[in-house]
């Protein structure tokens, strides 16, 4: 049996799941039961932090179980099972014993996880040598390809006369120049479960291409020809355009646009077929003329120039926009390509390719083998937030609980359309809404969730009035966009099932309750988005004070945003407002996800910088960041003041000072020399830096240098605090990452976002197929959504995605106002006079609220605020009882650095290179850093011997190194060609920022400058040559050629002792 549980929010999913969990383990426990049952259950959610959820409720109920504790699920368990109490506690005591010392057959994981388990097993049959690795970083790897196909642009030339055209079109489309990044970010939104991943040779492409622009050319001639035609009947009858009705604003001059072949318009002359009216006003002086051309012909032009537009316009414009966009697929492919060969060459799997690799492994296997591969055989199936299951991920358990039904097995899966809000990784909500249809009815039997154990009574019921109300309208308002009667059979009925049995029912224990809870929505004026944030952010001091005059801890308190920037936004108000509101009595700290990264802190930055500097001090850029933050930091100067600031000759004289000291001893220095430790708000941050920065000396060694590369590339992405979840600050959180969260009161200042996104950068990429010539040579190609869609072949396409964006945006809303325990406060704009629809969420929410179907069912109140704001409201705020802050963690007051003396150094050094602790991969690793670090260092040959005094006295070298090192740099200098490198003639700039305009910034190892001619330098000291070298080489000397040099570029492979010149 599949049981399905349409679980709403806050309705007891993780109850359901642990419970019938536990059922399996406990049930049917006869003399040849294996007890170990757990080993054939699967059960699997989308995240570390639901796995962990879920595990420890399980485990929790069978602790219960076994030590005579009263448990939640006691009375299902003996009414289900049929057992005596007695009976299912001794059950529990032995199945959690064998639980825990077997716990790696425990089978509750992430979907991902268990894909890998299989992946494993069948490590040779998908083309992977074992050890492989799972790639997370996926953008990181589209990078990489992008750069690939731009170093070897010499071999195709092909390729770069399409980039060429494509920098062209960016140009003329105000987009950036930088094209490297902006093809990145179309194949980052691009690939995705219904890619095409297969390369397509670009001869084909071209093919394509040439056979549509002849399509395009001879459709546009013959619109040209018949315009043309119109145009000389009516300069025969003695008239010109500006005759005719309207002037200069009538249809005819669309005859203009056609005769130029434009043809976009040309559908404006319809109104003028068979219908004299159009053509004539009564103040007319030309009456007889237009007649006579109306009946000698021009009306026949008419008639045919629309007819063929009716025949040939859908297939004109749909050749256009393939042809337009053809060579992205190309690059596409060659990405596909690119990306292929870089993960075999690292033996790695991207992790967002498991589903592809697993799907393949299934559907070419009996079930029988694959659980024979894996070493386990998995008899009953649990899936959770099945809604966000994608269909490639569906396909890959599909079989395997096919196979589970057929044993007569237990499976069950939990899910709600409405909370399906992850699209864009591509789940897929219409898979949950026909489950039931892909199985026999006798297998499958449908459970609904529908009690709201979370909210109070009057937000479950006007979360039910609400978006029983929002639906109708959003199908009503797409039914009059698409116009045909097929609307119901086609999207309207899928919409509207999506939200079927919406209506939660209000438990009697929540009935009970005294507080009934409060919802208030305001629709607050503005001329524009800018002026509406404005006024949202002015509301939230007021209630933030009521909801804490009404005993709401500032834990209890979310704020749900639609995008990071507005929570940004949010946290800069509470901060300044706080800042200049020092004596106020109410608590204005925030909790963010972007304020947890370390990067946040304007202290962790002014380290960064000053490191920075120590590595270039000579870099006029890398000392003005410096001075910027050490004005902000510091002096306490405002962010306009800091922007001019000059680095001061302290700062100067104490960077000389500790430039030599190892990396952990020189940020205690920076921290205890400017004293930052003694800001109590920057602590957490202070220390969770040094925690980070003391991991980074064991992991790898105590050198700046590669200390801030390693920042740079992934660390500062990467390093956050760590927040207890017990700190009483308020949160706020976008709303894709407050799924499965609740909060007590929840605020939404900015309700206000696109229902449909048409245009912009982050524009939805289709992909999709024709089977008509010469479409069908491309398989499936890349469109991107817009309007223009839905008059062309893509018609279907336009309108499906547009029902998945109503929806997808509806969802998000439903998400958000069931999050709220007791408190729902909403701001969103108010619309335009007269406007009934809009592409925008605020419209929606506001026909909504006004729509009398819906007040008929609450008791509500509405009015307009002492700023002229509309409101509605159910309820009011109402006191809760305070709870004390008891698990409240102590705050650090402040961080307690330490400076080292010369005489300390040398009992606490953390050495950079060592040989007795490093296998000999390790070494080679540390002794390339060590080289990288020396050579940094050196600006000509003679300064060999004084670098390698100074760093052996700080620490950096151990002594008894120093001669094998010596050795080392003689070998390297006697490389063919390399002592050159290091003559006097050279301005050298050793280890010298370049700024991307889109990429941050990147460092070669060491520049030498001769009037207009450039040589740039990378080391490598590892034991292969490798093509990334290459193209990071030849991405460093295309930005310096930018800068008017004459570049050359050399990689130096000191342990191979050899020069490769890069092209």
């Amino acid at each position: 049996m599949l049981n399905i549980y349409k679980a709403s929010a806050g309705s007891g999913k993780t109850y359901c799941l642990a419970l019938n969990y536990i059922k399996l383990l406990l049930k049917d426990w006869s003399q040849d039961k294996d007890p170990k049952n757990y080993r054939h259950i699967l059960a699997v959610t989308f995240t570390n932090k639901a796995t962990g959820e879920m595990k420890s409720r399980i485990l929790r109920e069978l602790d219960c179980l076994a030590n005579n504790e009263k448990s939640d699920f006691l009375d299902d368990l003996t009414k289900t099972l049929g057992e005596p109490e007695n009976v299912l506690r001794e059950r529990a005591k032995i199945v959690i014993k064998d639980i825990l010392n077997d716990y790696s057959h425990f089978m509750v994981s992430t979907i991902d996880r268990f894909f890998q388990q299989v992946i494993r097993a069948f490590v040779r049959d998908v083309g992977l040598q074992g050890g492989y690795q799972v790639e997370l970083d996926a953008d990181r790897v589209m990078q990489e390809a992008v750069d690939s196909l731009f170093t070897n642009l010499s071999e195709d030339k092909q390729l770069l006369l399409w980039l060429q055209i494509y920098a062209e079109e960016n140009v003329n489309e105000n987009k950036t120049w930088n094209l490297s990044s902006e093809i990145v970010k179309f194949a980052q939104n691009t690939f995705g479960d219904s890619a095409n991943d297969t390369e397509i040779k670009l001869d084909t492409l071209e093919k394509v291409r040439q056979s549509l622009n002849k399509f395009i050319a001879i459709t546009e001639e013959k619109f040209q020809n018949k315009a043309t035609c119109a145009l000389n009947i009516i300069k025969d009858n003695g008239l010109s355009l500006n005759d005719f009705k309207g002037s200069t604003r009538s249809p005819f001059n669309v005859l203009l646009k056609l005769q130029s072949k434009d043809i976009e318009s040309v559908q404006k002359l319809s109104k003028l077929k068979n219908n004299l009216d159009e053509w004539k006003s009564k103040s007319s002086t030309k009456i007889a003329q237009i007649d006579a051309a109306y009946n000698g012909g021009l009306n026949a032009c008419i008639i045919d120039i629309c007819d063929f537009a009716d025949k040939n316009l859908s297939a004109y414009q749909t050749a256009c926009l393939v042809r337009n966009d053809i060579r992205k697929l190309g690059l596409l492919s060659k990405i596909a390509k690119a990306r292929k060969e870089i993960l075999r060459e690292r033996n790695s799997l991207l992790l967002s390719d498991a589903n592809e690799f697993l799907k393949k492994i299934i559907n070419d296997s009996d079930t029988p083998f694959v659980y024979e591969k894996i070493g386990t055989q998995i008899k009953h199936f649990m899936i959770d937030e099945f809604q966000d299951t994608s269909g490639t991920q569906w396909d890959n358990f599909r079989p395997l609980i096919e196979n589970s039904l057929s044993q007569n097995a237990e499976n069950m899966v939990v899910g709600d359309v409405k909370q399906s809000i992850y699209r864009f990784r591509n789940s897929d909500w219409s898979l949950l809404a026909g489950l039931k249809d892909n199985f026999n009815e006798s297998q499958v039997h449908e459970i609904p969730l529908d009690s709201n154990y979370r909210s109070l009574k009057q937000i479950i019921q006007f979360n039910n009035a609400f978006f029983e109300t929002a639906i109708n309208l959003l199908c009503i308002q797409m039914e009059e966009e698409y116009n045909k009667d097929d609307f119901n059979s086609k999207y309207g009925g899928r919409m509207r099932r999506a939200y079927d049995n919406l209506a939660q029912k209000v438990p009697e224990k929540t009935d009970k309750k005294s507080s009934k809870g409060h919802v208030r929505m305001e629709f607050l004026k503005a001329k524009n988005n800018t002026e509406f944030q404005e006024k949202a952010l002015e509301k939230i001091p007021d209630v933030i004070k009521k909801l804490q005059d009404n005993n709401y801890n500032p834990r209890d308190i979310a704020f749900l945003v639609r995008k990071s920037k507005d929570g940004q936004a949010i946290a800069d108000f509470l901060m300044d407002y706080k800042s200049k509101n020092p004596n106020d009595k109410y608590c204005y700290d925030v909790i963010s996800n972007d304020s947890l990264f370390l990067s946040s802190s304007n202290t962790v930055l002014l380290i960064i910088s000053f490191l920075n500097y120590l590595l270039s001090s000579d870099d006029e850029l890398t000392g003005s960041m410096l001075a910027y933050y050490h004005a902000l930091v510091v002096n306490g100067e405002t962010k306009s003041q800091a922007v001019v600031a000059q680095l001061s000759d302290e700062v100067k004289e104490f960077a000389e000072q500790v430039k030599r000291k190892p990396l952990f001893e020189l940020t205690e220095e920076i921290i205890a020399h400017f004293k930052l430790g003694e800001n109590k708000e920057q602590c957490v941050y202070l220390q969770s830096f040094q925690d980070v920065v003391y991991n980074y000396v064991h992991g790898n060694n105590n050198d700046v240098k590669g200390f801030v590369d390693w920042w740079n590339e992934s660390g500062e992405s990467k390093s956050k605090i760590s927040v207890s979840e017990n700190q009483n600050a308020m949160r706020i959180i976008t709303i894709h990452k407050s799924k499965g969260l609740d909060f007590k009161a929840v605020v939404m200042p900015f309700c206000q976002w696109e229902l449909k996104e048409t245009s912009g950068r982050n524009t939805k990429v289709l992909w999709t197929s024709l089977s008509a010539s010469p479409y069908d040579d491309l398989g499936k190609f890349p469109i991107k959504y817009g309007t223009k869609l839905n008059e062309t072949a893509f018609e279907n396409d336009y309108w499906e995605e547009t029902m998945q964006q109503y929806i997808d945006n509806l969802n998000l809303i439903y998400v958000a106002f069931t999050r709220a325990r007791n408190e729902m406060i909403v701001f969103t704009k108010a619309s335009a006079e007269n406007s009934k629809t809009s592409n925008n969420i605020s419209v929606l929410l506001e026909n909504t609220i006004h729509d009398q179907s819906l007040v008929s069912k609450l008791q509500s109140s509405s009015g307009t605020t002492d700023d002229d704001c509309e409101y509605f409201e159910i309820g009011s705020y109402e006191k809760i009882t305070k709870e004390e802050n008891t698990g409240e963690e102590k705050k650090m007051t402040a961080y307690l650095s330490r400076t080292f003396s010369d005489e300390e150094d040398s009992g606490v050094k953390m050495k950079l290179h060592s040989t007795d602790y490093f296998s000999e991969t390790e070494n080679k690793i540390e002794s390339g850093n060590l080289m990288h670090s020396i050579l940094q260092r050196i600006y000509t040959k003679s300064d060999t011997e004084k670098i390698l005094t100074d760093m052996t006295l700080s620490g950096l070298i151990a002594q008894d190194e120093l001669p094998s090192i010596r050795q080392k740099m003689e070998d390297f200098f006697s490389i063919s060609g390399v002592a050159e490198w290091f003559e006097p003639k050279y301005k050298v700039l050793n280890e010298t920022d370049i700024i991307m305009a889109d990429k941050g910034i990147c460092r070669p190892d060491r520049i030498l400058l001769d009037g207009k001619n450039a040589i740039v330098i990378d080391y490598k000291f590892g034991e292969k040559e490798l093509d990334k070298y290459k193209r990071q080489v030849s991405e460093y000397m295309r930005l310096i050629a930018k800068m008017g040099y004459s570049v050359k570029g050399y990689i130096c492979y000191g342990s191979l002792k050899k020069v490769v010149a890069v092209e």
